[in-house]
């Protein structure tokens, strides 16, 4: 590989620079991707210059199959893999939710968790240890929502 495509990929993935830069290196892009919806098509080649991209593949998001839970009287936190991916520490996550709790608790509501299939079982354990549930199975709706990122926030605007 030559030091012009090691230059562009550390340029692009080190310090955050446009993938325009290695429109020319079209053996840099896939050959197929798996995106949900047209939306993240178009999103992809305006971005990531995916407009090399032959094959878009469009996978179905189970997040629209899933069944509602009115709740009452309670803020819904959209748990996300922070902890899990590495992106955040145990610690700061932990302090983070203390805060929201207190927050919760202040305002008078119960926090209900909508969990994530890739939650770590010790995190689980910390959300229960303070007698909070947790609820996979179904979606909860009927308070605020508090997320970070997650695709299925989308879903609680419909």
């Amino acid at each position: 590989m030559s030091s012009i495509k090691v230059s562009a990929l550390f340029k692009i993935h080190v310090l955050g620079h446009s993938r325009k830069i290695a429109a020319d290196f079209s053996h840099f892009y896939p050959d197929c991707a798996l995106v949900y919806s047209e939306y993240w098509k178009e999103w992809h080649k305006e971005n990531y210059f995916f407009d090399m991209v032959p094959n878009y593949n469009l996978l179905k998001n189970n997040d629209a199959d899933i069944k509602i839970k009115k709740v009452k009287n309670t803020a819904i936190y959209c748990y996300q893999t922070l902890v899990e991916d590495g992106r955040v520490k145990v610690t700061y996550f932990k302090s983070l939710m203390n805060e929201i709790i207190k927050s919760v608790e202040k305002a008078g509501l119960k926090l209900i968790i909508k969990g994530h299939p890739r939650m770590f079982e010790s995190t689980r354990y910390f959300f229960e240890n303070k007698g909070i549930e947790i609820i996979d199975d179904v979606m909860p709706v009927g308070g605020p929502i508090i997320g970070h990122y997650s695709s299925l926030l989308v879903r609680w605007v419909y």
